[in-house]
């Protein structure tokens, strides 16, 4: 269960590591650049560019695009934010350091909101290891 567990891990960081460097490239893009500084990037169209670069990653692990970004830009130079006098709320890809006016960062992603994301999305496929594997993690423990 541990290797398991690990291998999602690394295929979750991976999938950070790229929306970081997608969030970069559309940063350094000098047409979207200036957008960013102004308004942000809406969600349409970063998602767009996650579709291409990331693929179904983030629906592999049960995310929301705006959820996969959260949990990605967490720390990084990039969040996610909205207006709060509009409902709904789109989202937007802003630089954490200077936000547009009336803009208000989302807050960094955690695992509760990994989960009830995970929840809001569809149903969650609950994962049952072969019993191969099974036997594995007792023979394992035993040691």
């Amino acid at each position: 269960m541990r290797r398991i567990v690990d291998q999602h891990s690394r295929e979750l960081n991976a999938i950070c590591e790229r929306v970081v460097e997608i969030a970069r490239r559309l940063g350094g893009t000098p047409d979207l650049e200036f957008q960013l500084q102004e308004s942000g990037l809406p969600l349409a169209l970063v998602g767009q560019a996650l579709a291409n670069q990331v693929g179904t990653a983030g629906r592999r692990l049960h995310l929301s695009p705006k959820a996969l970004l959260q949990l990605a830009l967490a720390g990084t130079e990039f969040a996610l934010a909205e207006d709060p006098e509009k409902h709904p709320a789109h989202p937007f890809l802003v630089r954490r350091d200077m936000p547009p006016p009336g803009l208000t960062l989302l807050p960094d992603s955690d695992a509760r909101l990994l989960y009830r994301s995970v929840l809001e999305r569809d149903n969650p496929r609950l994962f049952l290891p072969k019993s191969a594997q099974l036997h594995e993690l007792g023979v394992e423990a035993r040691v």
